[in-house]
């Protein structure tokens, strides 16, 4: 389980969400047959605006100067404890050495909710390059050895990560959109050897009124 002190938790209900989120996850990979294939999604809502976390995670965060940007680390910090415990459970149920895991972000880091994206221009409800630009990575056993640890600056949008995801999986992604084709692309052979994007463009924005 993910461990926390019970004295520290933050919300409504006395029980913090990155607490919540990860002790069910591993929960269901307790109980999860490993013969048979797993798809998890996690949206931890961490790091994000408001900028709360239990005050052990903001004590280890103390030389921090600035009170916004020292609880956005505490959230960070909630999330490095959670996220080993989720691979732990998963090494534990002997399912790791097939898994593939993919962290990744939405967007920038929000200026008004001390996120920093230096030395990129705006943030999060921008369409600079600090707004729209977001960071990635996987860990799996299935990488090649060479390419373990090293990064791959291909173009990429987040609605490449469903059609990646099934072509992983030896799905057909437009056998679960509806009535529109996928918008995304397969990258995981140029992102695991290294190969140029199979992506060409990118959509930034269509309506310039949208509020935004």
């Amino acid at each position: 389980a993910v461990t926390h002190a019970t004295s520290d938790l933050v919300g409504p209900d006395g029980k913090y969400s990155v607490h919540l989120y990860g002790n069910e996850s591993v929960r269901l990979i307790k109980r999860h047959d490993p013969s048979s294939p797993l798809f998890m999604y996690l949206a931890w809502n961490v790091v994000h605006a408001p900028c709360e976390a239990p005050q052990m995670y903001i004590d280890r965060n103390d030389h921090i100067k600035d009170t916004g940007r020292r609880k956005f680390a505490g959230m960070l910090s909630s999330l490095d404890e959670a996220i080993p415990q989720v691979v732990g459970a998963l090494r534990d149920k002997g399912m790791w050495e097939n898994s593939i895991f993919i962290f990744t972000t939405d967007n920038g880091g929000n200026l008004g909710g001390s996120g920093n994206n230096a030395p990129l221009r705006g943030g999060k409800f921008t369409f600079w390059q600090g707004g729209v630009r977001g960071l990635s990575f996987i860990a799996s056993p299935l990488i090649p050895a060479g390419r373990a640890g090293a990064t791959w600056d291909g173009l990429a949008h987040a609605a490449d990560w469903y059609t990646t995801i099934a072509d992983i999986a030896k799905i057909d992604p437009a056998d679960n959109t509806g009535p529109l084709p996928p918008d995304g692309v397969a990258l995981w052979d140029a992102m695991v050897l290294n190969k140029t994007s199979p992506r060409t463009e990118l959509v930034i924005n269509i309506d310039a009124q949208s509020g935004f």
